[in-house]
């Protein structure tokens, strides 16, 4: 996954900067989600 995304920055012309930003806050947030409901049990 990482690496997809180094591949992406590395190469301007083959990504949209916002909608990677976008992505990436919603994969953070899922994760913290699935985080802290693991936290809560």
């Amino acid at each position: 996954m990482v690496e997809l995304l180094l591949n992406y920055s590395a190469d301007p012309s083959a990504v949209d900067s916002t909608r990677l930003n976008e992505t990436m806050l919603s994969i953070i947030k899922g994760e913290t989600s699935v985080l802290d409901s693991s936290d809560n049990e």
